[in-house]
This record gives C-alpha cells, structure tokens and sequence, in this order.
C-alpha cells in the first residue's frame, strides 16, 4: 500500500493504491471491512439489484428493462434537446412535446385521443426503425443458439 501526494497542474491530490506505481484518487476507492484493505472498481464486480427509470424513478423489472431497451415506458427524450418530452392536449388531441425547444410530434403524425395511446404509437414508431429490427434480430439468433 501506498500513499502519495503528486501535483498536477496547481492542485494536489491524495493517491492510494494496493500496487506500487498505480494510484487512484481517493473518492475512487472502496474500504473493504470483510478483507480489511483498500479496493479500487478494478477490484470490484457491479451487480444490479434494480432497474429504474432516470428520469420519474419509477421502478420496473428486468423483463420490462430488456423489452423497453432499458427506458420507462412513458418517459421520452426529446430527439433535438435531450429535455423530458410531456405529453401535451390540444383542441382535444394528444401528442409529445418539449418545454423547452418546443419539439412536437405532431410533425411526426404522433398522436392520439388519449396520451396511452401517444406513447404507444412513439414506440410502434421507434420499433419499425430498420436498426431496432437488425437489433431484435441478432437478439433473437443470440437467444436461439
């Protein structure tokens, strides 16, 4: 184990590591009780234990992150700003659109009586895409080998 205090650039930074000539900042590593040493996240395994949404944190199972490509079910993105899209009514018609750029799609011919069926069409839209069929293929030739 090592402790090192090395400048870069103006400011100092504390370096720890199990190896000599090998340090890691030190918001970057771990305390293992069990082990009694320091652990870098080369020395770790992630392991999932839940799936959410990033946006309403609204948590669904791994069946429904692999179906919906690891998205919430309602949430979108806007395709020019990356901003949440909300689901807006107007004269009695529902459709995507951004607060903040003001991307809509009705452009797109996404829209509908009621927002369900807004998100639906989104994703009939976003599944028809000749990449997410490719994809679903080598999926399926994955899941079949």
């Amino acid at each position: 184990m090592f402790w090192g205090w090395p400048v870069h650039g103006h400011a100092a930074e504390l370096l720890v590591g199990p190896r000599l000539g090998r340090g890691h900042p030190i918001e970057q590593v771990l305390w293992c009780d069990a082990c009694c040493v320091v652990l870098t996240r080369l020395d770790t395994l992630d392991e999932v234990h839940s799936y959410c949404c990033s946006h309403c944190k609204q948590a669904f199972s791994e069946a429904d992150a692999t179906r919906l490509r690891h998205r919430c079910a309602i949430c979108r993105e806007c395709p020019d700003c990356g901003v949440r899209l909300v689901v807006s009514q107007y004269q009695g018609v529902c459709f995507l659109s951004c607060s903040f750029c003001r991307w809509s799609s009705r452009a797109l011919g996404v829209e509908g009586a009621d927002p369900d069926r807004v998100v639906a069409l989104a994703l009939e839209q976003e599944r028809a895409t000749p990449a997410a069929t490719r994809f679903r293929e080598l999926v399926d030739a994955g899941i079949a080998a």
